[in-house]
């Protein structure tokens, strides 16, 4: 595969509180949204169990560089890379 994804945990007490996604996706935007390549991104939020996730999705060579982007603008934030969220849900259990 040639995607990474990675949650971006904030802390819960930072002083930008909720904005500081909305400023996430600007941020995002600027840095590939001019872009003219075929490279999908996607920005994902999702509760699991009782915690709200944040996650992007993008090509592994831009990943090093979307979270040095979001490091240089937000530095209380963590970025960690994952597996997929989603394989360990049950198809039943996944609604749209």
């Amino acid at each position: 595969m040639n995607i990474k994804i990675l949650e971006i945990l904030v802390d819960r007490n930072n002083e930008k509180g909720p904005e500081i996604f909305h400023e996430i996706l600007g941020v995002l935007h600027r840095a590939v949204g001019n872009s003219h390549s075929q490279d999908h991104f996607s920005f994902e939020i999702t509760k699991i169990g009782s915690r709200i996730r944040f996650f992007l999705v993008c090509p592994k060579k831009y990943s090093d560089f979307l979270a040095n982007q979001i490091y240089a603008h937000y530095t209380n934030v963590e970025i960690i890379p994952v597996s997929d969220y989603l394989s360990g849900i049950p198809e039943d259990k996944i609604t749209v």
